[in-house]
């Protein structure tokens, strides 16, 4: 017995069940009477699976208008290895009666074969814009808006005269100062000259105001020299429209990263820095093996991690005590962008760093450090132009800048002392007072009339562990890379 959705006539059924059976009867005997191949005879197709390396036999090279300047249809033909076929048995009604066999790939990997493929894409030696939004095809399309159509009339194409090498960009963009430099470096000239590889270059702009640093530059020994310039190089081609906010470049140096700060702004021009370094003309040449940016001056070494900043630099012992105590001194480790405002050690009350250790206050000493932590690197040259940031309390600080440049945090308008301390993972910024926010420090910690002793170089027994997971909701702040809070702004 069995049963359908929908039953219906039992004569239409069964009319139908025999006029089945008589087809596949009636299928199998013709595949039979025409002695159609057996299975494991060898059979072809016309696009075979590649299962090896291909090699470039020839090609053909037309230029076309039809999407635009420096357009071309190349025809490429390759000589590829690819799977051996032969026919398959898939389906059969009984021993007698089977479906024709079907032609599919073996495992052996031994087949010769010639395989033609047609793209479009820009002729030699040309480009489209860097901040095009295609790269896939080569070449841009304009859409109406309305329609969503593309329209023919509007392709851009490859309007982009490549240069040799990103070395020949150089001085084609009159980067005198910067090639000087990099002419008394052979090795580094070969290697950036080497098309096999992609490099972005952000190059100094002239200016009277590098000298000094470029003089200093040209008197120092080689090894200096390699390391500095090998700092304003990025490894790949990062156009301008992928220098975004928060994101993070390799640079040729393996231990040191590029922090891309943007700055966008409703009624006028984006801005973008580099470790807190403008870029006045981003995508100023393009080349075969890669990319130039122009910057206004030299991008600042890095001297560790930030929590290697905190830990070396006496200045700043008292927070890194209280860093440890809170147990966040391994995301400080962490190559995620951050930046840390950190109070020097004059800047905290007197008994702070006893009374904040305290088993009773260690959730007050985690918000605190909290507040003293934001995502992505800001330098002073981007706070400058912002109102407020978020910090992983999920409180807005507010950011004000004097004329006279320097930049206060929040309505109280704690200065920022020492400005950016360059590290490998983000900034650190030295800050004359601790930011309390909404904590009643008084109430928490009374004034004590003895001063806070300074800590000891000597190891803490261990990290707080705190409950409730306050480790978790540091992470989920700044982990995630929340670019402001979501509380109200101090």
């Amino acid at each position: 017995p069995c049963s359908v959705p929908y039953p219906g006539d039992t004569l239409t059924l069964k009319m139908f069940s025999g006029v089945s059976s008589l087809l596949v009867l009636v299928i199998a005997l013709l595949c039979t009477a025409q002695g159609l191949p057996k299975p494991g005879d060898p059979c072809s197709v016309p696009y075979p699976q590649t299962c090896g390396a291909s090699e470039l036999l020839d090609e053909t090279i037309t230029p076309t208008d039809k999407y635009g300047p420096n357009v071309c249809i190349y025809n490429e033909t390759y000589e590829v290895m690819t799977y051996s076929y032969a026919y398959r048995q898939l389906v059969c009604f009984s021993p007698r009666f089977c479906l024709p066999p079907l032609c599919s790939p073996t495992t052996a990997c031994n087949r010769l074969s010639n395989v033609t493929v047609s793209r479009l894409a820009c002729c030699r030696g040309y480009a489209v814009s860097p901040s095009s939004d295609n790269d896939d095809f080569g070449f841009d399309f304009e859409y109406d808006r309305r329609s969503g159509d593309r329209r023919s009339g509007g392709n851009r194409g490859c309007p982009i005269v490549l240069k040799k090498n990103v070395v020949d960009c150089l001085g084609a963009q009159n980067l005198s100062d910067f090639k000087a430099l990099l002419d008394t470096l052979p090795s580094l000239t070969s290697l950036l000259s080497n098309t096999a590889y992609h490099y972005t270059i952000l190059a100094v702009a002239n200016s009277p105001s590098i000298d000094s640093a470029v003089n200093s530059l040209l008197a120092s020994d080689v090894s200096t020299r390699t390391k500095a310039l090998s700092r304003q190089i990025m490894n790949g081609t990062v156009a301008s429209k992928y220098l975004t906010h928060g994101r993070v470049y390799p640079s040729l140096l393996s231990s040191d990263n590029v922090h891309v700060t943007a700055v966008y702004a409703r009624r006028s021009a984006d801005q973008v820095f580099v470790d807190g370094v403008h870029v006045l003309n981003p995508d100023a040449c393009v080349a075969v093996n890669g990319i130039v940016h122009v910057i206004n001056r030299f991008v600042p070494a890095a001297s560790g991690s930030v929590a290697s900043i905190l830990r070396t630099r006496p200045e700043f012992g008292i927070f890194n005590a209280l860093a440890q105590a809170a147990g966040i001194t391994p995301y400080l480790e962490f190559m995620s962008p951050k930046t840390v405002f950190a109070p020097t050690n004059d800047s905290f009350p007197a008994g702070a760093l006893e009374c904040l250790k305290a088993t009773r206050n260690r959730q007050t000493l985690l918000n605190i450090i909290l507040l003293h932590i934001t995502w992505p690197a800001e330098y002073t040259s981007t706070l400058s132009l912002r109102t407020a940031i978020g910090t992983a309390a999920r409180l807005n600080l507010l950011v004000e800048s004097a004329p006279n440049g320097t930049v206060y945090l929040t309505r109280n308008r704690i200065p920022i002392t020492k400005r950016d301390i360059q590290a490998t993972n983000g900034v650190v910024h030295g800050i004359s007072r601790v930011i309390f926010g909404r904590i009643e420090y008084l109430r928490i910690c009374p004034t004590r009339s003895a001063p806070t002793p300074a800590p000891t170089s000597a190891p803490l027994q261990g990290p707080v562990v705190f409950s409730g997971g306050a480790m978790e909701e540091l992470v989920h702040s700044i982990g995630n890379q929340l670019p402001s809070a979501q509380g109200a702004a101090i």
